[in-house]
């Protein structure tokens, strides 16, 4: 089925042979969770903030809302103050 990529289902055979070591690597692991809800959840508040302020009005805010979002989701993570990690990547250029 991989080898026939003008079959209709051979692109999706062909990726997931290409990509086979890295769909089961749950099984062997079992600290890796089988699923991605966990970065799905972490997404969900951007884009519903996206929906309900209908997103920015170029590129660069576009950029730079995403930079903050991202920052701000891994400072948390990391239990940081967000007040103080903003003011030393201010300051430093280094959130620590």
């Amino acid at each position: 089925m991989a080898r026939r990529p003008d079959a209709p289902h051979g692109v999706l055979a062909q990726r997931i042979m290409k990509h086979l070591g890295e769909l089961f690597v749950f099984v062997e692991h079992p600290e890796v969770p089988a699923d991605n809800n966990l970065a799905e959840r972490s997404l969900r508040p951007a884009v519903t903030a996206r929906k309900v302020s209908g997103g920015t009005r170029s590129d660069k805010g576009s950029h730079t809302k995403t930079a903050l979002l991202s920052h701000f989701g891994t400072w948390t993570l990391q239990n940081r103050s967000l007040l103080l990690a903003c003011r030393n990547l201010l300051l430093t250029g280094s959130p620590a």
